[in-house]
């Protein structure tokens, strides 16, 4: 399995404190945002970690030079942003058809057992899933985020970008399992060669769409606060004049059972388990 993490973002809405990091390297509860989600990949023991990278990219690959014990990573310049599914696309050259990729967004803290995905940590299992998976959690309001339907027999049917009228409740939160690797590439392949984009951007998600249309399967695993899965997500720092973040207390740190916060109130917030009343960076 290869894994890629998209961090190619400005963070625009954090500032100050992205003014000079990538949104990924903030900090939160003791570790950055990225060292957060590569911990929870390395079970999967992945053959390469593929990053993303756009703004502060040079940041990005110093980073990385500390972190030898990740294994083979490799950058991937996003030099002329144009939504998600361009950036995916340019880690795809470096993927197998044959080999499952799994993405996760640069942003989204979880705390989950991925190593689910991996057949070699469970002995008793042949092989991975034999699907495409996309994460989700069910939301109070599925207005504000892209929801997955799925069909009476559990596999998503469509997905939706933040339905006005009730549809579904399970919202995409951000971590994708692909197994049919060929597919996904030739699915982003024909939206650039046809210039095909959603409010100016290629999307990942049209992409996905028109995997599911050609015939794919994609089931949810849910996340969920009282199961293998609990969602975190890092909400919009509040503007604090010139100060430096150091200068607040304003970090908190949310995993499993325990809840340390630190002044949360005055920066940024996690929500666990309660994706509705949080908001994404």
């Amino acid at each position: 399995m290869k894994v890629i993490l998209p961090v190619a973002g400005k963070g625009e809405r954090m500032r100050p404190y992205t003014n000079n990091l990538p949104k990924c390297l903030l900090p939160v509860g003791g570790k950055t945002i990225i060292d957060w989600i590569v911990a929870d990949t390395q079970p999967l023991h992945p053959t390469e970690t593929i990053f993303i990278t756009g703004y502060k990219a040079d940041v990005m690959d110093e980073f990385l030079k500390t972190r030898p014990q990740w294994g083979k990573t490799r950058t991937v310049l996003q030099s002329d942003p144009q939504g998600l599914g361009q950036a995916i696309s340019l880690a795809l050259p470096y993927a197998n058809d044959d080999e499952p990729l799994l993405i996760i967004l640069g942003d989204t803290l979880f705390d989950a057992d991925l190593s689910i995905l991996n057949p070699a940590c469970h002995p008793e299992r042949s092989e991975g899933p034999s699907n495409n998976i996309l994460y989700t959690y069910k939301v109070a309001d599925p207005r504000r985020f892209g929801v997955a339907v799925t069909d009476a027999s559990g596999n998503i049917s469509k997905l939706v970008e933040k339905p006005q009228e009730f549809v579904s409740d399970e919202a995409i939160v951000g971590i994708y399992y692909i197994k049919d690797v060929k597919e996904l590439k030739a699915a982003l392949k024909h939206l650039m060669d046809n210039d095909i984009r959603t409010k100016g951007e290629f999307q990942l998600t049209d992409a996905l769409q028109m995997m599911i249309e050609q015939g794919c399967k994609f089931q949810i695993w849910a996340a969920r606060h009282n199961s293998a899965v609990a969602l975190y997500v890092v909400g919009p720092f509040r503007r604090h004049g010139d100060a430096h973040p150091s200068q607040h207390a304003a970090f908190c740190g949310t995993w499993g059972k325990e809840t340390q916060q630190k002044s949360a109130s005055q920066g940024v917030t996690i929500a666990a388990a309660n994706l509705s009343q949080s908001r994404r960076c």
